[in-house]
Parts: C-alpha cells; sequence; structure tokens
C-alpha cells in the first residue's frame, strides 16, 4: 500500500461523534474514542467518489482488550465479479502485519463485521471508469464477542438469528453454522438426481457473447465457488453436486489456494448479488485432484471432486444431476448445456445465471480449432468432450470454469457429462471444448 500522506488524529471528546474523509493519496491514522464515521470523499456532498482513487484509514480501539466494530451504513461502489474494478477491503492488523478479512463491491450493504483485533484498516480504491454513491461506515470501539444480540445467535456469516434457533435439528444459517456440534443431527432430505423442480428453457433464441440467462433454480446442481470473506462477488468457478456431500469440479480451479478455509461454496444461487433464503453456503471438507492433474497441470485429467463439510439439504433449489451409467462420452450431435456465471462481454445480466446450448462434435473439431489451440497445450480428447455453439457466439467464458456440461438422457434425465476445463472461443468462427 503506497500513499502520499501519514496522518495522525484522535478524538480529544466524546460529545459527538467525528466524521472522518477517506481521501485520495492519504493513509490516516485514528484512535478511536467513540462512535467514529468514515466516508468516502465527496459523500457528505452526494457526490459519486472519484476515480483512479485510493486511500486507507486505519483505526485503533484504545485498548488491546477491544475489538472494532463496523457497521455499513450505505454502501454503493461499483460491481465487478471479484470485485477487480472498485473495492473497499477491510484488514486487520496482528503483530503490525495487516491481513486481508474483507473484501466488498456492488450496490448490497455487507452485514456488521466485528474484528479479532484492536486495530483494522479500512483501504478503498476505485479505477478509471464508473463509479458510484461511496460509503458510510460507522466504526466503535467495543468489548462485545458477537455481532448480534445477547439473545440472538451469530452464524459464521454474522447473520443473526434467535438463539432458540441453535441446535433445534433446522438448518436455519445458510452455512448451517447453527447446527454444528449439536446432539440432534438435522432430518436430510433428498431427490431424484437430474430432474430439476424448475424446467430450463431450452429452446435458444438468444444470440449473445456467454448465453442467456437461465431461468432461475432451473439447473439447481450448480455451485459457486467463491473466495472466503469476499462479499458478495468472488466467484471464481463453478461446480455440479452430484450427492449431498460430493461436487465436481475442474482440478485447475484450485490450484491457487493452500487452505480449504480460503474457499467457500454456494449452491441454490442464480443472482449473486440476491442472497436469498434459499442459497445454502458450505466450506470444503477436501478438495481431491486427479493425480494425473498433479503431474504438470495435466489438462487430460482437468477434474476435481470437493466434499462439502456439511451436507448439502436438498431442496427445489438444490438438487444433484445424475452421473453416466457407463463410461461412453455422450454421442456426437447430442444438445447439452453448459451453465455459468462467466464473463459476458457487455451482454449483460453479468451477475445471474447463464446458460448455454452447445451441441456435441467430434473432437477433431476441437483439435483443429482456433489455431490447433488444444494440440498445442497436449490434450488429447481421451478424456474430453467437444462441444460448441452452433451460432459460434455463445459459450463458456472466463469465470465458468469447473461449471457442468449436462445432457438429457433417454428418461429424462440430466446427466453430468464433464466439467468445463478449457473455452476457446470468439464472436466470429469459435469453438467451446468442454472438458471432464
Amino acid at each position: 500500500m503506497i500513499l502520499t500522506g501519514l496522518f495522525v488524529i484522535a478524538a480529544l471528546g466524546h460529545a459527538s461523534a467525528i466524521t472522518v474523509v477517506c481521501r485520495n493519496g492519504e493513509n490516516l491514522h485514528f484512535r478511536l474514542r467513540s462512535e467514529t464515521f468514515v466516508v468516502s470523499d465527496g459523500y457528505d456532498n452526494a457526490e459519486k467518489y472519484p476515480n483512479s482513487y485510493l486511500c486507507a484509514v486505519t483505526l485503533t480501539a484504545p485498548s488491546r482488550a477491544q475489538r472494532v466494530r463496523i457497521d455499513f451504513e450505505d454502501f454503493d461502489v461499483e460491481s465487478s465479479i471479484q470485485c477487480r474494478n472498485d473495492r473497499l477491503d477491510i484488514y486487520e492488523v496482528y503483530r503490525r502485519n495487516p491481513f486481508l478479512v474483507g473484501a466488498y463491491c456492488s450496490a448490497a450493504r455487507p452485514k456488521p463485521y466485528l474484528s479479532r483485533t484492536n486495530t483494522v484498516i479500512v483501504r478503498f480504491k476505485s479505477n478509471k471508469l464508473r463509479s458510484g454513491r461511496g460509503f458510510r461506515i460507522r466504526a466503535t470501539p467495543t468489548g462485545a464477542q458477537s455481532v448480534c444480540e445477547d439473545d440472538e445467535f451469530q452464524c459464521d456469516d454474522r447473520t443473526c438469528l434467535p438463539a432458540s434457533k441453535r441446535c433445534d435439528g433446522v438448518y436455519d444459517c445458510h452455512d448451517a453454522s447453527d447446527e454444528y456440534s449439536c446432539a440432534i443431527r438435522p432430518a436430510l432430505k433428498s431427490a431424484e438426481c437430474g430432474r430439476p423442480a424448475v424446467q430450463p428453457e431450452q429452446a435458444s433464441n438468444d444470440r449473445v457473447v456467454g448465453g442467456q440467462e437461465a431461468v432461475p433454480h432451473s439447473w439447481p446442481w450448480q455451485v459457486s465457488f467463491q473466495v472466503a470473506n469476499s462479499e458478495p462477488l468472488d466467484h471464481f468457478c463453478g461446480g455440479t453436486i452430484i450427492t449431498n456431500q460430493w461436487i465436481v469440479s475442474a482440478a485447475h480451479c484450485f490450484a491457487q489456494f493452500t487452505r480449504t478455509h480460503q474457499v467457500i461454496i454456494k449452491a441454490g444461487l442464480h443472482d449473486m448479488l440476491n442472497t436469498a433464503e434459499e442459497i445454502q453456503t458450505r466450506k470444503p471438507e477436501i478438495i481431491i485432484w486427479h493425480q494425473n492433474f498433479l503431474r504438470g497441470f495435466n489438462l487430460n485429467y482437468d477434474i476435481a471432486v470437493v466434499k462439502v463439510s456439511v451436507p448439502f439439504n436438498f431442496t427445489d433449489t438444490v438438487r444433484p444431476a445424475c452421473l453416466p451409467v457407463d463410461e461412453a462420452p455422450p454421442p456426437v450431435n447430442t444438445t447439452c448445456f453448459s451453465t455459468g456465471w462467466g464473463h459476458t462481454r457487455g451482454s449483460g445480466n453479468a451477475f445471474r445465471l447463464k446458460q448455454t446450448r452447445l451441441n456435441v462434435e467430434d473432437f477433431e473439431h476441437c483439435r483443429h480449432g482456433r489455431e490447433g489451440l488444444i494440440s498445442q497445450i497436449g490434450v488429447d480428447g481421451g478424456n474430453s468432450v467437444c462441444a460448441r455453439s452452433l451460432d459460434n457466439i455463445a459459450g463458456p467464458c472466463h469465470g465458468d470454469s469447473g461449471g457442468p456440461l449436462v445432457c438429457s438422457n433417454e428418461d429424462e434425465e440430466w446427466t453430468l457429462y464433464g466439467a468445463t476445463s478449457l473455452g476457446v472461443d470468439t464472436t466470429i468462427v469459435g469453438s467451446i471444448c468442454g472438458m471432464g
């Protein structure tokens, strides 16, 4: 973090709250004495925050035994997948080292946050393009151990529920944390594989890059893998539920992670900006890569299975896909669908689940497409399915890796035939290769 100024400010009284403006190029250090507000530049004048903007405010509680509570009273920061454009970061300082504990963008107001140490850093940056209303944050030194009231239970995702919901045999928290280590185990619902409660739209007229928006919850086995501690847009890969504890995805999705706690999984999700009641959040217990993928990141074996720490409870919005009854790939000319939240290059609805209708092709089509890229990276087709959009426009984009390629079998069950490994696409002559 490189900022031009260093300012140390201390509140001298307790009579009224203080407002601190996070100004471009400044690094303010502030010792909290009472409730303090941090706002983006221009917020108090009803102006949008500036572009190409970087600022930071360090907030320290007066006692090492205290924590800092952050309440997001107003929040409007440009939305982008993985908050690549504008973002507000929260760091905690432990032994003088800052650790990122939260990254936020969009107009969705984040839940309150309670630090584990007595010092936090609020850091904001924007790029050269769009901006938003900005933010108003309330920071309070506190001795509390939870963001919730005394008669409430705090879920791991910082949602507050009545204390009576703890260990009542029902998953009330999205992340199921209200039933951890309880004597009563919740009764889990079952569901037939490959049969969504909401039927997908199979006729496709949309000639859009990245596919058309799916009917909400018509692909209930689709999950989003996201970086933990980022809200609500840190999606990096998709996956497919095959049992209430196992997910299939692409091995390369997890190459950047060294610990399972760095990842969370969301099921029942359609719109990333709408944290609806039907969403189920889980943590990986174990991630198993194909052993041959580990030998030089061999994309012929770009497959992984992930076991969740708490089983999914099957509902109308969370259900498994079927697995093939044999090892034969889908026949050439079979119509299949790929789904995901990948980049859409301006086609709209970027944060809602997309679907793309694909046609299974002979693998030679992929082998020789896009100037032979598939051959150059050593993919031989032995463990792969080649599928493309017939209009050469729609197809899996970056961010769809690991997502399902499903085809309907003779019993009208949606069967998983692959996890998207590599998309080779252009808007003119592109082809799509989903491998798994």
